[in-house]
């Protein structure tokens, strides 16, 4: 029986245990009950009484006794890759979605709170994150969110998870980087050009780099900066030659690392990137002289893009989110890596089974999102462009794409490409990831 269409739900390795198992071959479809569900593993019964164990790359939506289809998607080594067939299970009995509401209703009961609807979210955004849902952590997330205008449950509830104070330096750094989505490159691009000038900087609200600088400069997001004395001449010895320190030139020159084909492990580096970006900035700063008063302005900007470094260094306590100024084909950009635990409480991320969302602005390709999601040697890639062209020309060199994978010792098993229909912000790449593998039905682009 040819199955091509619609696959959905679950994707599943099954260790190759069984003489059933050993029967199994691609294409096939075997129905198999749920005994047990555990994070991150699933416990299967088959029709002949054999027994299953796999290990799940997203949640299920089903309970222990219902049925579920599965399609055999493929073998690698001694395991077996599936996917449900079908977005709904045999014999659902109550949803996943009304078991969690039910649950979460019950532990707030247990703690003297109603289930009104912004319990319920808070409640919700703590189980996420494996946080206690108890009247400490919901009053501190109620306190955050009253007290900072823009932050929102979700925001409020990552800064508890990755254990950052709710301090306001910390707000603000939140809101840049995860909410605004202010890229490193674009702040080193403004930067570049207030060195760069040699008239005069207007720096109120009718300039470019005047908005620029006043939304990602100050140390409070709302602050302006002054727009009296702000002109090239408090810049105009920005580095002196006689200092040791590096030239804004030699600053720029090697603060973007080259992604491409020769680039090394140890060059796409991103946590040593940022160190080395950290370490170039304190330099420039030391080389500002103190001539005026108003280059406290442009330091200011710069203490705002180290602090914001820090700020990503410490949000990777259970996903991993980074930024790193690239160069690709000359053109500068900003990388964006993050990478979604399926199994959070392990310390250590899990390379064969992962999924990893690449963000890039291309100057050829545009704007490109790149989900991978691993299981042992199989990658499922789905990629997200802005025009249809560039979609027909990415699904036209599969073939290449998957004997360079194939070389890297990894099998292409599909690859899909879709327009975006709406930018993410970073704060929701792991919503937006989940989305994706829990799809109740998408088509598959290609067959590989």
């Amino acid at each position: 029986m040819r199955v091509d269409i619609l696959f959905s739900d679950i994707k599943s390795i099954l260790d190759k245990n069984t003489s059933i198992a050993d029967r199994i071959k691609p294409g096939n479809i075997i129905k198999a009950q749920i005994m047990d569900i555990l994070p991150g593993n699933l416990k299967l019964k088959l029709p002949d009484g054999s027994v299953l164990h796999a290990v799940s790359m997203v949640q299920i939506k089903a309970n222990p006794g219902d049925m579920v289809n599965f399609i055999v998607k493929d073998r690698v080594d001694d395991k077996i890759i599936l996917e449900t067939l079908k977005p709904e299970v045999i014999n659902p009995g109550n949803s996943f979605e009304s078991n969690e509401k039910e649950s979460l209703t019950r532990e707030l009961k247990s703690i003297g709170l109603t289930s009104d609807k912004l319990n319920m979210e808070i409640a919700a955004g703590l189980k996420k994150e494996d946080l206690s849902v108890n009247l400490k952590n919901i009053a501190y997330i109620k306190d955050l969110i009253n007290s900072f205008e823009q932050l929102d449950i979700k925001g409020a509830v990552f800064l508890t998870a990755n254990g950052i104070s709710g301090e306001k330096a910390n707000i603000d750094a939140l809101i840049r980087t995860f909410y605004s989505g202010f890229k490193l490159s674009e702040r080193l691009e403004i930067l570049n050009r207030l060195l760069d000038e040699s008239e005069d900087i207007n720096l109120n609200a009718e300039t470019v780099t005047g908005k620029a600088l006043q939304n990602a400069a100050s140390a409070e997001l709302e602050d302006k900066i002054s727009n009296e004395q702000a002109n090239a001449d408090y810049l105009q010895n920005t580095f002196d030659k006689n200092q040791s320190n590096k030239s804004k030139t030699d600053f720029f020159a090697d603060i973007y690392t080259n992604f491409d084909a020769a680039a090394s492990k140890q060059d796409l580096n991103p946590e040593k990137s940022l160190k080395k970006l950290y370490i170039r900035l304190e330099s420039l700063k030391q080389s500002i002289p103190d001539l005026k008063t108003n280059s406290a302005s442009l330091n200011r900007f710069i203490d705002n893009i180290q602090k914001d470094i820090k700020f990503l260094s410490q949000v990777n306590k259970h996903n991993v989110y980074l930024q790193m100024p690239i160069k690709i084909n000359g053109y500068k950009t900003t990388g964006e890596l993050f990478i979604l635990r399926h199994r959070r409480k392990k310390s250590r991320i899990n390379p064969s089974g992962i999924s990893i969302l690449i963000s890039l602005n291309t100057q050829n390709l545009g704007h490109v999102d790149s989900l991978l999601t691993v299981s042992g040697r199989s990658v499922n890639i789905d990629m997200r462009v802005e025009k249809k062209e560039i979609s027909n020309i990415i699904l036209g060199n599969h073939k290449l794409l998957y004997e360079r994978m194939l070389e890297k010792g990894y099998k292409l098993v599909d690859l899909k490409c879709r327009l975006i229909e709406e930018k993410i912000r970073p704060l929701d790449f792991d919503e937006f990831i989940l989305k994706e593998l829990n799809s109740k039905m998408y088509t598959l682009d290609l067959k590989i």
